[in-house]
């Protein structure tokens, strides 16, 4: 097994969440940051990335969608080998048991997940808990996007 961290990226139209996993699930480091900041750290990644990927849905598409899938496209050529797409809904599934769970329901799963409750998982200031300094749906959907894809490489269920 690779000892470095996985990159989880959840990408945006001009922003995106990015987190650092270990293997064992521990977060090394995390961000919601501009996209060009995004790709300079997948060009300078040397080990497995999985990036979020949305499919057609039979829904008129925003222009913020079509940035999306265009910077979903940069960040696999940044990384320069073989990069792991995985469904939104994939995730929700595997996590909440249902494709079309909300954010928040998502954001539970990773709080009881990092420290039985959203206070446990944040921590505070003077005593931080593994998921200290997250905000932002984005950093959640990536540290989701992280999880799901350790949990499927070692076939473990939620």
């Amino acid at each position: 097994m690779d000892p470095r961290p996985l990159m989880a990226v959840d990408p945006g139209a001009t922003h995106s969440g990015w987190v650092w996993v270990r293997p064992d699930g521990v977060v090394a480091a995390h961000g919601d940051d501009d996209n060009l900041m995004v790709r300079d750290l997948l060009r300078e990644w040397g080990s497995d990335v999985v990036i979020e990927y949305t499919k057609p849905r039979g829904q008129p598409a925003s222009m913020a969608l079509f940035d999306t899938l265009m910077w979903t496209g940069r960040f696999i050529e940044a990384a320069g080998r073989e990069v792991i797409l995985i469904l939104g809904s994939e995730v929700r599934r595997h996590l909440c048991g249902n494709p079309s769970a909300k954010d928040a329901a998502v954001h539970t799963v990773l709080w009881d997940r990092f420290g039985g409750s959203m206070k446990g998982a944040k921590g505070t200031k003077d005593k931080p808990g593994p998921l200290y300094g997250f905000s932002g749906n984005d950093e959640y959907d990536a540290l989701a996007l992280a999880i799901t894809y350790i949990d499927k490489k070692n076939e473990v269920k939620p």
